[in-house]
């Protein structure tokens, strides 16, 4: 059995991966106590063989080493050391968030000979363009949905908090409908003006992936979506380890 770790800002993933498949995934929030669930514990953690791990919360990381190092695994720690053995090219190695070198490295093994844009709805909202040749060309960086949703609730004492479901209609009857529609619906137009923009700037089409869990709730989106995969980042983060942990 493989693990792999990705701590992000909202969430830390845990992800076991066996016979060719995500077979157990788990999650944790970022900043409370770490408390390993007892199903990974005791039905996986016995049978790990090799493990990775993907931090862009430094002061998470050696927390989370710790509580391993109790169940005596030693994960492979990606940082920007190991990006000279991967198959793609990073700018600003010490800027870029390894969650992104992931989603790069993943989409240019399915795509090796297209440019391609990786779109990740996680607490920030990111676009990374990777050129056929395996560079990255750039990353955009918004926050994210619950992100913009939360600072909404957090700045303005009347607003309720609302679930993250997309109307039927942009125009708002009541206030929990206009808050759907202006953030939900005001996303979508984001990310298609970005795509739109991106292929403009690189003069050509290109190929899309998109991760995160609400890219699965903007629907309309969809059609623009060449790949839509719960599980994009998680891959890549594999993909890294099986590139650079035997070379670096």
């Amino acid at each position: 059995m493989f693990l792999a770790i990705d701590i992000g800002n909202s969430n830390i993933v845990f992800g076991i991966f066996y016979n060719n498949e995500w077979q157990g995934i788990f999650r944790l929030p970022t900043h409370d106590k770490i408390e390993l669930p007892n199903a990974l514990i005791e039905k996986y953690i016995p049978h790990i063989k090799n493990s990775v791990l993907s931090s862009v919360v430094p002061s998470v990381t050696a927390d989370v080493l710790g509580v391993l190092a109790l169940l005596k695994i030693t994960p492979f720690q990606i940082n920007k050391n190991c990006f000279p053995y991967l198959d793609i090219k990073v700018k600003n190695e010490s800027e870029i968030g390894t969650d992104l070198v992931a989603n790069a490295v993943e989409s240019h093994s399915r795509f090796p000979n297209e440019d391609k844009i990786v779109i990740d709805f996680g607490t920030a909202l990111t676009f990374t363009t990777i050129s056929k040749t395996g560079q990255i060309l750039g990353v955009a960086i918004t926050p994210g949905v619950k992100t913009a949703m939360y600072s909404l609730f957090e700045n303005a004492e009347q607003l309720p908090n609302v679930p993250l479901e997309l109307p039927e209609s942009a125009l708002g009857q009541d206030t929990i409908h206009a808050l759907q529609a202006g953030v939900l619906f005001g996303y979508i137009g984001l990310v298609e003006g970005m795509i739109k923009r991106i292929k403009g700037e690189l003069k050509t089409d290109c190929k899309v992936l998109a991760t995160g869990g609400l890219a699965f709730a903007l629907k309309p989106l969809h059609e623009h979506f060449d790949v839509l995969d719960v599980h994009l980042t998680l891959n890549g983060i594999k993909n890294i380890y099986e590139q650079a942990s035997e070379r670096y």
